[in-house]
């Protein structure tokens, strides 16, 4: 720590300013800081409310932002995230340029979303740049990545975006913060030990955000986060609200928003169409035994050997009228071809019908 005294002070308060701020700028560019610190501006707030409550919430990333540094590269600000003056921007085939580079590997890489977000044209391809104009000639070798569908401009710019994919610890004072973990796990046991923090793992599933980006949590603060979510009141307003978490009682399994955890309920389980007509909404069953079973107790099956599924009965009616509607249009017609079938072949049996007395075999016999 340091004091100023204004009463000796020579230079001006803004003077100084600008001076603090260029060292730190000469800082971060001497240990090569990744340019996506200062997409994250918002973690000046979760590290606030970290250093008042130690249980709080806390950023993977929580490396104070720097001050906003136009690179003065083609694009004046993202159409998405609005960050201004990006290092570098996307641009595809259809020429448009309105994304940073950030955006354009979070929608290819994660959301799997590969369309111009002006036009809406597929691209198979986009290029990352820091000038005006990407260039049209073929990539040098190793500047293209296939999976991704990214031609990058220079070495430095592909270097950045596999950083966003690296299993780092960015924590603030952290001795391992220069180190790439093989695996999540390695990461994961890194944290628990040296920081006692760990990730929640719906979070890690259901978020499709990069990972630097993830929250940590503390042992005692995971379950409340899993059952109530975190609001504006634990994040602060600069961060985005997350849901509580959703439980499948049949999987024993957590998903990350009811909305997600209703997709699987429809994928996976079964839901009764009748009850959902009579205003009984979101009866699941596990499977299609137990709802073989309920069809039994509060319907109308049908037992006709033609309408079972296997070992089940899966043709269900609201009420008896339909039901017997549907057993003479569907089950009496071929109940007569088969009685008219059998009777035919009565004619061609290799035996005669008829049975004799136990006298009449006696006899017989003898």
């Amino acid at each position: 720590k340091f004091w100023l005294r204004p009463r000796t002070c020579q230079i001006g308060f803004s003077e100084l300013l600008r001076c603090v701020r260029s060292i730190f700028i000469a800082m971060a560019d001497s240990v090569a800081m990744p340019e996506f610190f200062g997409h994250v501006s918002q973690m000046q707030a979760a590290g606030a409310d970290g250093d008042r409550n130690p249980r709080a919430p806390r950023l993977l990333c929580d490396i104070p932002a720097l001050p906003a540094r136009k690179h003065g590269g083609a694009l004046e600000s993202c159409l998405i995230c609005y960050k201004e003056q990006p290092k570098y921007a996307a641009v595809g085939r259809c020429g448009h340029m309105e994304i940073c580079w950030m955006c354009a590997v979070r929608m290819r890489g994660l959301l799997k979303d590969f369309r111009c977000p002006v036009c809406k044209e597929e691209l198979e391809e986009v290029t990352l740049t820091a000038g005006s104009r990407a260039g049209r000639g073929p990539a040098a070798e190793g500047l293209r990545d296939a999976k991704l569908g990214i031609v990058y401009g220079s070495p430095e710019i592909k270097t950045e975006v596999e950083r966003l994919f690296e299993y780092t610890c960015w924590l603030h004072g952290c001795k391992s913060s220069s180190a790439c973990f093989p695996t999540m796990g390695a990461l994961e046991k890194h944290l628990w030990e040296d920081h006692s923090r760990k990730f929640c793992h719906t979070c890690l599933l259901g978020r499709r955000i990069f990972l630097h980006e993830q929250l940590m949590y503390c042992d005692e603060d995971l379950g409340r986060h899993k059952r109530d979510g975190d609001g504006p009141h634990v994040l602060g307003k600069a961060l985005p609200a997350l849901p509580a978490h959703a439980d499948c009682e049949f999987c024993i399994k957590n998903f990350y928003s009811r909305d997600v955890l209703l997709d699987h309920m429809y994928r996976r389980h079964h839901l009764c169409t009748l009850c959902e007509r009579a205003g009984r909404k979101g009866e699941f069953y596990r499977d299609y035994g137990y709802l073989s079973t309920h069809y039994e107790e509060m319907h109308h099956v049908c037992v006709h050997e033609d309408c079972r599924r296997g070992a089940y009965r899966l043709v269900v009616f609201p009420n008896e009228a339909e039901l017997r509607v549907h057993e003479v249009a569907e089950h009496s017609q071929n109940d007569k071809q088969r009685g008219s079938k059998r009777q035919g072949n009565r004619g061609v049996l290799p035996f005669t019908m008829g049975a004799a007395s136990y006298r009449d075999e006696q006899e017989q016999r003898r």
